[in-house]
C-alpha cells in the first residue's frame, strides 16, 4: 500500500473518532437532583429552581434573575406636639418693656404683674436689665399656675380645729402629732392661753389648734367658736341671808 493511501485511512479514522467523541459529550444528560425525604424539611427550604445550562456533557449553573426588593415607603415624620403653656423665669434684656415681654410670648401685661408682686403699671417703667420676672408662656399658663398654687396651698395648710386633751399631753406634744412642726407649740398655747401648759394636762380640757399655713381658694375655713359664758350664780343662794 502506498503512502498517500495509508495516510488517507488514518485520516478517514481519525474523523471517525471525532465524530464519536462529539456525540458522547454533548448528549443531553438526563440527571435529576435527588429527592429529600423529609417533609418538613422541603417546607422549610423552598428555592427556586436554577436554570442549568450543559457545557461539554457538565451541567452549569445560570444565575436566575435579580427579583427587586419590595420598596417600603419611608415612614412619616410626626410633628412636635406644642409645649404645654408653662412659666419662665425671663432675665430682664436691654430695651425690654412689660408690654414687649408679653406680646412676644402672647399674654397681656396683667398676666405678667398676677405673676410679680408689686410689678404694676405704675412700677413696669422701673425694671432693670438682669432682674429676674415670672412669665406666662400662653394664655392657660397662668390658670395652670394658679391651679398648682392652691394645690400646694392645700397640701400644706391645716384648718383649725378643736380637740379633747388626753392626760398627759403638752403643748410640744400637740405641735409634732397635728402639724408635724415643733414649733407650732408657741401657736397653741397663744390660742388657748388659759390652760396650765406649765404642766401637762389633765384630760379632757378642750384645746384649740389654730390653723396653719394659707387656705386655698375655696376652702371651708370655720369660724372659731366662742365659749358659752357660764351663768353666774347669785351670791345669796350661796351665803344664807341674816335673820
Amino acid at each position: 500500500m502506498t503512502r498517500s493511501r495509508i495516510s488517507m485511512v488514518v485520516a478517514a479514522a481519525a474523523l471517525v473518532l471525532v465524530g464519536l467523541l462529539a456525540v458522547a459529550l454533548f448528549s443531553p444528560t438526563e440527571e435529576k437532583p435527588a429527592e429529600s425525604t423529609n417533609a418538613k424539611e422541603d417546607v422549610a427550604k423552598v428555592e427556586a429552581p436554577k436554570a442549568t445550562a450543559s457545557v461539554l456533557g457538565n451541567p452549569v449553573a445560570v444565575p436566575a434573575p435579580a427579583v427587586p426588593a419590595p420598596v417600603v415607603p419611608a415612614p412619616v415624620a410626626e410633628k412636635p406636639a406644642p409645649a404645654a403653656p408653662t412659666i419662665i423665669e425671663y432675665k430682664v434684656r436691654a430695651g425690654d418693656m412689660i408690654s414687649k415681654i408679653a406680646s412676644a410670648y402672647g399674654v397681656k401685661k396683667e398676666d405678667i404683674y398676677a405673676l410679680n408682686p408689686g410689678l404694676d403699671d405704675k412700677t413696669a417703667g422701673k425694671i432693670r436689665v438682669g432682674q429676674i420676672l415670672r412669665v406666662p408662656t400662653g394664655p392657660g399658663a397662668l390658670a395652670e399656675a394658679e391651679k398648682a398654687e392652691q394645690a400646694k396651698l392645700a397640701a400644706s395648710y391645716i384648718a383649725e380645729t378643736t380637740i379633747t386633751a388626753q392626760p398627759g399631753d403638752t403643748a410640744f406634744q400637740l405641735a409634732v402629732e397635728h402639724y408635724g412642726k415643733l414649733s407650732m407649740y408657741v401657736e397653741i398655747m397663744k390660742a388657748n392661753p388659759t390652760l396650765p401648759w406649765k404642766d401637762r394636762l389633765q384630760g379632757g380640757e378642750k384645746v384649740l389648734l389654730p390653723a396653719m399655713g394659707i387656705a386655698p381658694k375655696g376652702a371651708k375655713v370655720e369660724e372659731p367658736k366662742k365659749e358659752e359664758p357660764k351663768p353666774t350664780v347669785a351670791r345669796d343662794t350661796l351665803i344664807p341671808a341674816r335673820r
